[in-house]
C-alpha cells in the first residue's frame, strides 16, 4: 500500500514539473521573454577597435563617468535609444577614446559583443568589461539599455 501512494505521488509531481516546463516554452515562444536582446563576443570587433575602425553608420553612447565610462556601446540607426542611462559620442575619435579609458572591472577582460535581436540580427554592439547588460525592446523600435554598473558588486 505504501508503495503505491509513493509512486502515485511520484507520478503527480513528475506531471507537474512537465506541465511547468511545456508552460515556461509556450510563455517564451509567445514573446513573454522575447523583448530582451542578447549578446554573442566577437573578437573581429577587438581587432577593429585596435585598428581605430568604428561602425560609420551607427550611433554611439557611454555610460558611466565620462573621462572612466563603464560600458560603451554603438546602435543600429534604425534603431532609438532611450538615453536615460546614456550619454551620446559625437565623434568616431571619442569613440576610440571611451573604449580605451574603460573601467577595469576585475576579473573580467574586456568584452567586444554583438547585441542581437530576438532573431539574431545584430542591432547594435558593445564594449565594456561588464560582460553584458539588459537591453529590452520598446515600441516603436526604441531601445532600452541599462547601465552594467551594479554597485553590490563591489562587496561581491
Amino acid at each position: 500500500m505504501k508503495n503505491n501512494t509513493f509512486i502515485k505521488k511520484y507520478i503527480r509531481t513528475v506531471v507537474f514539473i512537465t506541465l511547468c516546463a511545456i508552460a515556461m516554452v509556450s510563455a517564451a515562444h509567445a514573446g513573454l521573454f522575447g523583448n530582451l536582446a542578447r549578446f554573442q563576443k566577437d573578437m573581429e570587433m577587438t581587432k577593429s577597435y585596435n585598428q581605430d575602425q568604428v561602425l560609420p553608420d551607427y550611433k554611439y553612447y557611454y555610460t558611466g563617468r565620462s573621462h572612466i565610462p563603464y560600458a560603451v556601446i554603438g546602435i543600429d540607426p534604425g534603431y532609438d535609444l532611450n538615453s536615460r542611462f546614456w550619454n551620446s559620442i559625437d565623434t568616431r575619435q571619442m569613440v576610440i577614446e571611451k573604449v580605451g579609458n574603460l573601467m577595469p572591472t576585475p576579473p573580467f577582460n574586456m568584452t567586444a559583443a554583438r547585441i542581437l535581436d530576438t532573431n539574431g540580427k545584430q542591432i547594435g554592439i558593445w564594449f565594456s568589461y561588464y560582460p553584458s547588460t539588459i537591453v529590452k525592446f520598446g515600441k516603436n523600435r526604441v531601445l532600452t539599455v541599462y547601465s552594467p554598473y551594479n554597485p553590490n558588486r563591489l562587496n561581491d
